[in-house]
């Protein structure tokens, strides 16, 4: 490249990037980032016409972006010339043909330079650019910048910062929290991907409607991507998503109330302070932090809610990512059952999955989980009414399920070796968890209390090939601590 040195490295994960040495872009290992980087904004934004993103990387930010309907305009700053042929050549299966889309505009160049310069307003402004440890990325972080981001969004615009949620300290965290604050009064955080934080600054209160959420989550390309990357279709497994309203962000912003700035870049330098053996953050501190301001949930939406329906989806969303849990007690009768056979199947008690599971499987990850069960269990007459719903979607998993209960019969229970594309493969980095993997603390409240739990973490999701789209976390680049990739650099 001009600015960079670039690679393609190809493994069980597909394609991945590294740029000067790091990895730096996985077209399956951080689908689940690079798709919902983007649509999350554009989901809780009521008719998003302009979007900008931070960076081409895989392409796959922008290419999820350009599907939304109504969306006239994708423009793209980026500062590597040679990523361009990167997302065309080699990434073109997983970002939906970016390079070919009418919508999406390519300016090769220096991000901060674009949007000072004089051009539209934006309803949606996305930003992932690399570690902010890395040379010359926190000024990407700084309140200059997103001064600049303030300055070009249209009005009711709203604007997406990834922050990496492993290998850092909560220093560096509040830091973040602080500048963002100190320009956007109204910061939502939210999780994208294990390990993965997602702030959303809007300018006014926010005020997306339950009855928005839940009627987007079915259209295309919302549907197709929280299926897919999220294993959920309900606008309470989106929710499930959502740590810590705007109060959370205001509190732990008074934890370092002078921002990063450009003259003053701390954030840069705060991460060589605190390696990864001596990390002080997990996601669990936050979300325990609006647990007990009641700010799990946005406010303006509390007290409509399907709050067992939350809850479910959060053990799905944890059990997703092998992450251990007691059952929480306010779950009584049917519910009950439902979570303890989440769990059981995280603990890989697989008969007792099947016991315990009552009603019918209404996510994929539902219908995963039992699938998945039924097969390592031996259940051939439990396996085969389950297929017809996974065949289409995942059929490797199929394949899988039906392999596994079409030989001589096996031990039900423990381990069987991993689905050529399911749910069982190498662990990826868990929520709220120490950044090792290993011994996380665990908040309780809504979510459910999280065992601690020694090294090696339990088994995870595999990479899943997803076509035009998105995917699990991989293999490499799932593991505890490690983030090869970004969204949208």
């Amino acid at each position: 490249g001009r600015e960079a040195s670039i690679a393609v490295l190809t493994g069980n994960n597909g394609y991945a990037f590294h740029v000067n040495g790091k990895s730096d872009g996985s077209a399956f290992g951080d689908a689940d980032t690079q798709a919902m980087l983007g649509l999350l904004p554009a989901l809780l934004h009521p008719g998003p016409k302009r979007a900008f993103v931070v960076g081409l990387g895989t392409g796959s930010t922008a290419g999820w972006l350009a599907d939304v309907p109504g969306l006239e305009r994708v423009d793209v700053a980026e500062l590597e010339p040679g990523m361009e042929r990167l997302a065309r050549d080699y990434s073109a299966p997983v970002n939906r043909g970016v390079m070919s889309k009418s919508n999406v505009n390519l300016t090769v160049g220096d991000t901060r330079e674009a949007l000072l310069a004089a051009g539209p307003r934006y309803d949606l402004i996305v930003s992932e650019p690399s570690n902010p440890y890395r040379s010359g990325v926190a000024t990407l972080f700084t309140q200059e910048l997103y001064e600049a981001v303030k300055a070009r969004l249209a009005p009711g615009g709203l604007f997406g910062q990834w922050l990496q949620g492993y290998e850092v300290d909560s220093h560096a965290v509040n830091l973040v929290y602080a500048t963002l604050a100190a320009v956007f009064p109204y910061v939502e955080t939210g999780i994208t991907a294990p390990g993965d934080l997602l702030f959303i600054g809007h300018l006014a209160p926010p005020a997306y409607s339950l009855e928005q959420l839940r009627a987007r989550v079915g259209e295309p390309p919302f549907a197709e991507a929280i299926k897919r990357v999220w294993y959920t279709r309900s606008a309470e497994g989106v929710l499930a998503r959502h740590l810590a309203s705007p109060e959370v962000a205001r509190r732990l912003a008074q934890a370092d109330s002078a921002p990063n700035t450009d003259d003053r870049n701390r954030l840069e330098y705060s991460f060589a302070r605190a390696p990864p053996q001596g990390s002080t953050f997990e996601m669990g501190q936050v979300l325990s932090t609006a647990l007990a301001l009641k700010a799990d949930v946005p406010a303006h939406l509390a007290a409509q809610i399907d709050r067992t329906r939350l809850q479910h989806e959060r053990l799905l969303m944890l059990a997703a990512d092998g992450v251990p849990f007691t059952t929480p007690a306010r779950l009584q009768g049917d519910d009950r059952r439902r979570a303890e056979a989440v769990a059981a199947f995280v603990d890989e008690r697989y008969p007792e999955v099947l016991d315990a599971w009552v009603g019918e499987a209404t996510s994929p990850m539902e219908q995963l989980l039992l699938l998945d069960s039924a097969a390592r269990a031996g259940k051939a007459d439990q396996v085969r009414p389950l297929l017809s719903p996974i065949r289409e979607d995942w059929p490797a998993d199929a394949r899988f399920a039906a392999a596994q209960t079409s030989g001589p019969p096996r031990r039900a229970g423990g381990r069987g070796g991993a689905p050529a594309g399911g749910l069982r493969g190498p662990a990826p980095a868990s929520l709220g968890t120490a950044p090792s993997g290993c011994g996380g603390a665990s908040p309780g409240g809504a979510l459910g209390e999280r065992k601690p739990r020694a090294c090696p973490v339990l088994p995870g999701r595999a990479a899943r090939a997803v076509p035009g789209g998105a995917g699990g976390r991989g293999p490499t680049e799932g593991a505890p601590g490690h983030r090869p990739a970004a969204a949208a650099r």
